[in-house]
């Protein structure tokens, strides 16, 4: 096709092909012709791309059989090219917040750059003929520099394009992958300087292009969560984590930060005991609960909004603690850091102590396997509720609760008085981090808080925390199933239940606390 008259971008040739492709059985009837051994890459503005496309989406309204439905795009979702327009305008996590929230101006600091730098997959059709029986002319078409040896070429776009009225009946490129992203820029001539990356093929048939579709957005598998809370500490910024409130981005950061300090520090219990990639637990020792379960059990529980739908206890740290405002808990990251690890190896100690029949069973199981071989098994071993997700979140969950009340007559805020940090945000420097959550944990140490943990931790210890999979329980089927129902995310509750029960049986300075907890609740 002539190229005069018309404007070019330049595109670069990405040569992609393997002799063993020879073998893949082309068949033009069936809409799998053989492609080109190329693909291009250039860069397009969303404006210009976005009026170039066309989708070819499937639909059952048509009633066409399946198989001669050439679509190949899922519905267009309105409201997520929305979100995506919103996030490239002021970035993460500013796209997320409620109306209510961009417009008070108190968070104008979350604002950040939207990027897109993932490429939009698209097919050029050059050929006049469309599978679908319409014509694309020749004005309408882009044309390729026929130099198909060399590594930069040039396309054509087509005559009218700049025109404002063009408006072909037939697009000449056809959207595999990124519909909701290029959607997001309809009728945004605002932004009509952006540009996309894109990934061109050309004259792709349609079952390939399906095959492209589907490889793209089904067959990859997911990341660890684990390994995306993981990565928090390099996305954050100190203006995120500065200050208490109730949006899931900040709870969730916190809650990783105290994961790895949980995962870091000497007097933790969990040193070296959290599984921070979320990798197979079954291979090569590694620790069963995820560093995600961590973060979502101290999400769920200390670090909890006060008030929404089901919500009758706040998080200690997360939630005012009485009816007045501002009455938040004015902890720092070590401050809080310290808190859970102290509670963790006071728990800890009392389960190593104890000579409870439970804890005993599962020391003399042979081969009880555990996190490392120095760990105690009633604690850390394979077969104790403790080295599980249910049993991480119920210990946390009625915990929290307990302190959470009980901070109507204890002044937690005076527990750090001695206490002094160099710098109340976390430092980038690891050693100074770690040092700063010693130091907090010295001062609390000193603080009644301490003696009510012990007293908590000695009462948990008696809670038979053995998991329905261990061997000593074999001979009392009741019980297994009993614990078989911990299993799985409505094990929390049961869980939660189980633990409150257990220390409403029990008496101690804790009694009264435990008791308001269950009145709130609505019982146990």
């Amino acid at each position: 096709m002539d190229m005069r008259d018309r404007r070019t971008i330049p595109v670069i040739t990405v040569h992609q092909w393997l002799s063993e492709w020879d073998d893949v059985p082309w068949n033009d009837d069936e809409m799998r012709g053989e492609p080109p051994e190329y693909f291009l890459l250039f860069a397009l503005s969303a404006y210009n791309l976005r009026r170039l496309s066309g989708i070819r989406r499937r639909s059952v309204a048509s009633g066409l059989p399946r198989r001669e439905d050439i679509g190949i795009q899922r519905r267009h979702d309105k409201r997520r090219s929305a979100e995506i327009r919103d996030y490239i305008r002021h970035g993460y996590p500013w796209a997320n917040l409620s109306r209510a929230k961009r417009e008070s101006g108190r968070f104008d600091h979350f604002k950040k750059p939207g990027w897109l730098p993932t490429a939009i997959v698209v097919n050029i059709r050059t050929d006049g003929a469309q599978p679908d029986g319409r014509f694309l002319p020749a004005d309408d078409a882009l044309v390729l520099s026929a130099e198909e040896e060399r590594e930069v070429r040039e396309i054509a776009l087509p005559r009218g394009l700049d025109s404002a009225d063009w408006s072909p009946e037939v697009a000449p490129i056809e959207v595999i992958d990124g519909q909701h992203r290029l959607w997001a820029f309809e009728g945004s001539e605002s932004v009509r300087d952006f540009e996309l990356p894109v990934v061109a093929f050309v004259d792709l048939d349609v079952s390939w292009q399906a095959y492209l579709f589907w490889s793209i957005n089904v067959s990859p598998k997911r990341i660890s969560p684990s390994l995306a809370y993981d990565l928090y500490p390099l996305l954050r910024t100190e203006e995120w984590l500065n200050q208490t409130e109730d949006h899931i981005v900040y709870r969730k950061a916190r809650a990783q930060e105290i994961t790895e300090l949980l995962w870091l520090h000497g007097d933790s219990p969990w040193q070296d005991r959290i599984n921070m990639l979320g990798e197979t637990p079954t291979e090569f020792g590694v620790p069963a609960v995820t560093q995600s379960s961590w973060v979502a059990s101290l999400a769920a529980t200390y670090l909890k909004k006060t008030s929404g739908r089901g919500i009758r206890i706040g998080g200690l740290f997360g939630a005012p603690l009485t009816s007045q405002p501002g009455s938040e808990l004015g902890w720092s990251r070590p401050q809080q850091a310290a808190f859970i690890i102290l509670l963790w190896r006071t728990m800890a100690d009392a389960v190593t102590a104890t000579e409870a029949g439970w804890a005993t069973s599962l020391r003399e199981e042979p081969g009880h396997g555990g996190v490392d071989e120095e760990a105690d098994p009633a604690f850390a071993g394979e077969h104790s509720l403790l080295c599980t997700d249910a049993g991480v979140r119920g210990f946390l969950d009625v915990t929290n609760s307990i302190f959470f009340v009980a901070s109507e007559s204890i002044d937690f805020e005076a527990t750090f008085d001695a206490y002094s940090e160099s710098d109340t945000d976390l430092p980038d420097d690891t050693e100074t981090a770690v040092a700063e959550v010693t130091a907090a944990i010295d001062a609390l140490s000193a603080h009644e808080i301490e003696r009510l943990m012990a007293e908590l931790a000695a009462a948990l210890a008696d809670y038979d925390w053995r998991t329905y999979s261990a061997a000593s329980l074999s001979s009392d089927p009741d019980e297994k199933n009993r614990k078989r129902a911990f299993r799985g995310s409505g094990g929390y509750a049961a869980m939660r239940e189980e633990l409150l029960r257990h220390l409403q049986e029990k008496q101690g300075s804790y009694a009264p606390f435990v008791s308001e907890v269950i009145e709130r609740l609505g019982g146990v």
